[in-house]
Formats: structure tokens, C-alpha cells, sequence
């Protein structure tokens, strides 16, 4: 009797290992292919920033002042719309984001009103000005 006992286990227990195995196999492909994707966004955004760098510096050094600028306020517009709440959904952000994003809103809305510019899009720049007029992320 303890044999058919055991060999009535025998499947369950093939099923469980087999089940376990893939958990662990399947949990690490997600994990491993999740974070392959989240470091070659970064990635493209950081070789992005850099590329827009370097045309920014070469107007600089050949004396085209006037379109770096440009290039910089744009930038610098893009990156105020980015701080919106809209753009980082319901994520909570720590008091030390919240309080850095509030002074990089001060900061853009002072060298707004010393430098007044508009956004190029009407869209653009209605979110600036929201940002700026607001001030404060909750």
C-alpha cells in the first residue's frame, strides 16, 4: 500500500518542481529583459543630451551665440513641461525631489522674467507658464 502512496505523490511533486523552475527561470528573464529596456532608454536620452551638447558648444565656439541660446531655452523650456505633475503620474515624490523641483521652478521663473522669451508652440508655452505660475508640486 505504501507504494502506491508513493508513486500517487510522484506527479504532484513533478508538477511542483517543474512549476518552480519555471518561476525562477521566467522571473529572471522578465527581470534581466525589464531592466535591459529601462537601461537602453537611459541610455539613448543620455547619448540625446550629449549630441545636443555638442551643438550647443560648436555654436558656442564658432561665435553663433544667438542660436545656442536658443537651443538652451528650448531645452530649458522642455525640461520645466517635464516637471509637471502630468509627467510623472502617481508616483510619490520625496520631499527632497518635490523641494529641488520647486527651486528649479523659482529658478526658471527669475530667469524668465530677467530674459522674457515665448516657447516656440502655443502648447509649449501655455505649459511653461502653468509651471512657472504654479510653483509649487505637491
Amino acid at each position: 500500500m505504501s507504494a502506491i502512496t508513493r508513486s500517487g505523490w510522484y506527479p504532484y511533486l513533478l508538477s511542483a518542481f517543474t512549476g518552480v523552475v519555471c518561476l525562477v527561470v521566467g522571473g529572471y528573464l522578465g527581470l534581466h529583459l525589464g531592466a535591459s529596456t529601462i537601461v537602453n532608454n537611459w541610455v539613448n536620452s543620455q547619448a540625446g543630451y550629449a549630441q545636443s551638447h555638442l551643438l550647443i558648444l560648436r555654436q558656442l565656439r564658432s561665435g553663433d551665440d544667438d542660436s545656442a541660446l536658443e537651443q538652451l531655452e528650448s531645452q530649458l523650456d522642455r525640461d520645466i513641461v517635464s516637471l509637471l505633475p502630468d509627467f510623472h503620474g502617481n508616483y510619490r515624490l520625496t520631499d527632497a525631489t518635490r523641494s529641488r523641483i520647486n527651486a528649479i521652478l523659482r529658478q526658471a521663473r527669475q530667469y524668465r522674467d530677467e530674459f522674457p522669451r515665448e516657447a516656440y508652440g502655443e502648447a509649449i508655452e501655455n505649459d511653461v507658464q502653468h509651471a512657472l505660475a504654479t510653483g509649487v508640486v505637491k
